[in-house]
């Protein structure tokens, strides 16, 4: 058996995601972690998440400042030189 049709028919049926049919993208799968320990790792990423969401949700309104502006604008002219 090759290790992706492993990943793909999990035997331990007791986790909620398995239980569902929705499998943990790659990079959350943890086989070192308990069901309780992974579901409280993945609530914590959530928190951050959603902290940093929040934290930096206003930057993208904020206006260029023109000094910055006028940078971008003198390296895009030297490029098109």
């Amino acid at each position: 058996m090759t290790r992706e049709s492993e990943e793909s028919k999990p035997e331990d049926l007791s986790h909620p995601q398995l239980r569902t049919g929705k499998m943990a993208p790659k990079h959350l799968r943890r086989k070192d972690l308990t069901p309780e320990a992974l579901n409280e790792l993945q609530h914590r990423r959530r928190v951050i998440g959603a902290g940093l969401k929040r934290m930096f949700d206003g930057v993208t309104t904020e206006p260029i400042p023109a000094d910055f502006l006028q940078l971008i604008q003198k390296i895009g002219r030297l490029a098109e030189e």
